[in-house]
């Protein structure tokens, strides 16, 4: 069972996707707080790599295992985007999107840096950004807890 736990912490941030699009459609909330929320997520995914980081021997392993759903729902956004052209209207589609929310407006803000290198704007560089921003963060908790 501890085996699989690392595949089933990477569910989490699709849950937290889930809740924040209820949140964000509330009156009071605002761009600032989104990016505060983003920030204290990919705080917390990396924290709960470090604390979880004992399944596992190796810090890229258990990174590998937290962030295997996360390739499988970037999988499905490009697949979304490149060759499809729009987004599925279903719950497929919804959760491929929503799995990146928590980190999504901080994707953006870094992909505008780089806006110059671009021509225009393309949506699957920022999921991808994400998942580097949550695989990084959670190989980064993985790491600081030595064996």
């Amino acid at each position: 069972m501890k085996k699989q736990a690392s595949f089933l912490l990477g569910l989490i941030p699709l849950a937290c996707g889930w809740i924040l699009n209820y949140v964000m459609m509330l009156p009071f909330f605002n761009g600032i707080m989104l990016f505060i929320v983003n920030a204290v997520l990919l705080f917390l995914w990396s924290y709960l790599a470090y604390r979880t980081r004992h399944f596992d021997r190796s810090a890229l392993s258990h990174t590998l295992k937290m962030n295997t759903v996360g390739l499988i729902f970037l999988a499905l956004v490009l697949i979304q985007q490149l060759s499809v052209g729009h987004y599925w209207p279903n719950v497929i589609g919804l959760s491929a999107q929503f799995y990146f929310l928590p980190c999504l407006s901080l994707g953006y803000r870094i992909e505008g840096l780089f806006s110059p290198l671009f021509q225009t704007a393309h949506g699957w560089v920022v999921f991808a950004l994400v998942f580097v921003l949550m695989f990084a963060s959670s190989y980064i908790g993985s790491r600081m807890k030595k064996r």
